[in-house]
């Protein structure tokens, strides 16, 4: 008996798999600057998932409601870009095996201004930010009224009295002896907690000496620390960065009268509360940013170079190693939109 119709049967394959040396040299670049993103993003959720545990210590939340909100719509958008070039990636591969030369260039081109966009965008948002007074240092010192305004813009439910605490610290207001305190003229406890009080107002209570710099990063940097500044009689030190600590404790020094006055001039001379969100988010989307600009740069080469007709389809595997880059840099701005914007 035959055992022909036992034989397996012939499968045909399109293309070949080729491990060529320009393949190995992406993926060992890949492979490490995956492992530089895995250092990043786990500090950042080991920072975040502190914050988040231990309140009473850092004082402050991860992103106070009182900060600028993020856009999710326009970065949400701007995440849909840089994936659809991930696509047109995929087509300029396809047409370059087909011999479609002019499917190469345009898909090519496509994928640059993909990521060109994305990088515009990050641009925006980061002059927008600055402009707000929100940089790698960390956040302007606003004023009370202004962060009530931003938290109540951004669907916060904190009261007046709990945005004053993470902006300038606790502050004793029951009177009894073991906190003696003075009221402001024609104030009570009771107007602090119904949110009836003004910065001064609140300045001018007793502070709660408390160490949280070490926590969670608070000091303030660029402020104008000399007596003088304001009118006040004592030292006439010349102007330089005042820790947070130091800063309570002037304000302690300081007359009630003058307390305004020397927070005022502290946000004037551009004063900021460091925030460990603020560094961890310009330096993760910074880190990526970067790569994407690199892409657009390489891509760029590889369009110059199609022009000149140096890619057919027996040497295809150099839009492949070009395409890896771009993907795995796709890859990792969705671990970070879904970790910094949604989470």
């Amino acid at each position: 008996m035959s055992s022909d119709h036992h034989a397996l049967p012939h499968i045909e394959t399109e293309g070949n798999f080729e491990f060529t040396n320009g393949k190995f040299a992406m993926w060992l670049l890949i492979v490490s600057d995956a492992m530089a993103f895995i250092g990043f993003l786990g500090a950042y959720m080991v920072l975040r998932i502190s914050a988040v545990d231990q309140p009473s210590l850092t004082g402050m939340p991860w992103q106070p409601a009182w900060s600028l909100p993020m856009d999710l719509i326009l970065t949400g958008l701007n995440t849909f870009v840089l994936i659809c070039s991930s696509v047109t990636m995929v087509k300029a591969l396809a047409a370059l095996q087909d011999g479609n030369q002019a499917g190469l260039k345009k898909y090519i081109a496509l994928t640059m201004l993909g990521g060109a966009f994305f990088v515009g965008f990050q641009v925006f948002e980061w002059t927008h930010f600055a402009h707000e007074g929100i940089t790698i240092q960390g956040m302007a010192l606003v004023d009370l009224d202004k962060a009530v305004t931003r938290s109540a813009e951004a669907g916060g439910k904190l009261t007046k009295l709990e945005i004053a605490t993470q902006l300038y610290g606790q502050r004793k207001m029951d009177g009894t002896p073991d906190a003696p305190v003075a009221m402001p003229a024609g104030k009570t406890a009771a107007d602090f907690r119904s949110g009836n009080f003004s910065e001064g107002d609140y300045l001018f209570l007793e502070l709660e000496v408390r160490d949280r710099a070490s926590m969670d990063m608070r000091p303030i940097r660029g402020g104008i620390i000399h007596h003088a500044a304001y009118g006040v009689p004592g030292s006439t030190a010349e102007p330089k960065g005042r820790h947070g600590l130091e800063l309570r404790a002037e304000l302690e020094d300081a007359e009630p009268a003058q307390r305004g006055a020397i927070m005022a001039a502290h946000r004037a001379a551009g004063a900021k509360v460091a925030s460990l969100f603020c560094s961890s988010f310009f330096v993760l989307t910074g880190f990526h940013g970067l790569h994407v600009a690199v892409g657009v740069l390489y891509l760029g080469i590889v369009l110059c170079r199609a022009f000149q007709g140096a890619y057919t389809t027996k040497n295809s595997s150099i839009i492949e190693v070009a395409g890896l880059y771009w993907h795995f840099v796709d890859l990792v701005w969705v671990l970070l939109f879904m970790l910094i914007y949604l989470i």
